[in-house]
């Protein structure tokens, strides 16, 4: 047996330590952050500690779910369960009445690409712009009434872009309960974020959100989700964790070619 493992190929073996290695770099996502409500296809989504902004590691979300994937002729018109992302949930107490921005470094590979299942094969369609949601920020507000959706669609990122700062200023209604900002990937592609930052602004600045619906206009979201979602306020933090912790085991490193 001994003699067997010495035969095995250099190359073979460097490759099997180049997966370790990718293994360690991605972990599994900070406990402060989740999956998103209407993120249901078998995506991957985690740390990787090889993609960074600024020596800042990154979330990463992977939108591998096989095809077909059915999607319909406008923006946001994909039903929610093509839909990927992550998400954390703070209570909305000391942001009541308040003007907040959410912003966030992107990066994006293929964001929003489709499957069209016509004969005589299924085949990837890339993303445009007047058809994809492509991939960006979202916020949702809860309060024990309704759910607001804000989302961007304007300034979304559409397949292959490299590090962009996207934002978005919204008002907390004084009758909120959890505030849970987001981002998300819609249709196939990967997509990194880091460089989180969650701020009071001043109340003069305009809001710049161009998606605004309420629970009554989400798709497939029902009045059982909204009081699942209630119940996360007495476990939410007073604010945001927005630093990313790969763990003691892994060492962010950023001078790998990505």
């Amino acid at each position: 047996m001994a003699g067997l493992m010495l035969r095995i190929p250099m190359a073979k073996i460097a490759v099997l330590n180049l997966l370790a290695e990718m293994a360690l770099a991605q972990v599994p996502l900070p406990r402060q952050w989740s999956r998103s409500l209407f993120a249901k296809p078998p995506y991957r989504a985690g740390v990787d500690s090889t993609v960074c902004y600024e020596s800042q590691p990154s979330l990463f979300i992977d939108g591998i779910f096989s095809p077909p994937t059915p999607v319909g002729p406008g923006v946001f018109t994909a039903k929610f369960s093509v839909v990927s992302g992550v998400r954390q949930a703070i209570k909305a107490d000391r942001y009541r009445g308040r003007k907040v921005r959410w912003s966030a470094y992107l990066r994006t590979e293929h964001a929003g690409s489709v499957w069209n299942d016509d004969p005589p094969g299924a085949t990837r369609i890339e993303a445009v712009k007047d058809t994809s949601p492509g991939a960006g920020l979202y916020v949702m507000i809860d309060s024990r009434e309704d759910t607001l959706l804000y989302a961007m669609t304007k300034d979304r990122l559409v397949g292959t872009n490299n590090w962009t700062r996207l934002d978005m200023i919204f008002d907390v209604p004084l009758q909120s309960a959890l505030v849970t900002i987001g981002v998300f990937l819609s249709g196939q592609g990967k997509l990194w974020a880091t460089a989180f930052a969650f701020e009071e602004v001043s109340p003069s600045l305009p809001t710049t959100f161009d998606l605004n619906l309420t629970r009554t206009q989400i798709y497939d979201y029902t009045f059982a989700w909204h009081k699942k979602r209630l119940k996360e306020y007495a476990r939410a933090p007073d604010a945001p964790i927005l630093g990313i912790q790969v763990g003691h085991r892994v060492k962010p490193d950023c001078t790998l070619p990505r």
